[in-house]
């Protein structure tokens, strides 16, 4: 097998495992005047799956950030809609004690989507999955 379907192939693997085995928490918006609102029942999984992601209206005109709490921070295939609605999209660790968790940022810069951690740092796996994906990584 060549290099390039090798490389599709092990992309693709990384991406269906990585989504079978992530759960989301919950997902909230968080507002222009810094507010965290949590959307009760929304989940960007979901919605990616059906297709395009629809924040509630209650909440267009005030959200500055869509932000969900998940069990990895290594972005899905789909979470880019969120960015496609033009916000940037925060993606927490959910940990049992709220000083250990990390976040990241999944934006779109400089004509391409990125991953800038937030808070603490990515892993050696978590790298080299979100680097497979294309995405570039900004450190903090």
């Amino acid at each position: 097998m060549n290099m390039i379907k090798r490389a599709i192939y092990l992309f693709l693997f990384i991406s269906l495992s990585a989504q079978a085995d992530t759960t989301e928490y919950m997902c909230g918006v968080q507002t222009k005047d810094g507010k965290f609102t949590e959307l009760e029942g929304f989940s960007v999984i979901d919605q990616a799956r059906k297709g395009a992601i629809e924040l509630p209206s209650g909440v267009k005109d005030s959200t500055s950030a869509v932000m969900c709490w998940r069990s990895s921070l290594i972005p899905l295939k789909g979470d880019h809609k969120v960015i496609l609605l033009g916000y940037p999209f925060y993606i927490i660790e959910r940990s049992d004690d709220p000083k250990d968790s990390r976040m990241i940022a999944l934006e779109y810069s400089d004509d391409s989507y990125q991953v800038r951690e937030v808070k603490g740092s990515l892993n050696e796996h978590e790298l080299s999955v979100i680097t497979a994906q294309k995405l570039r990584v900004v450190r903090n």
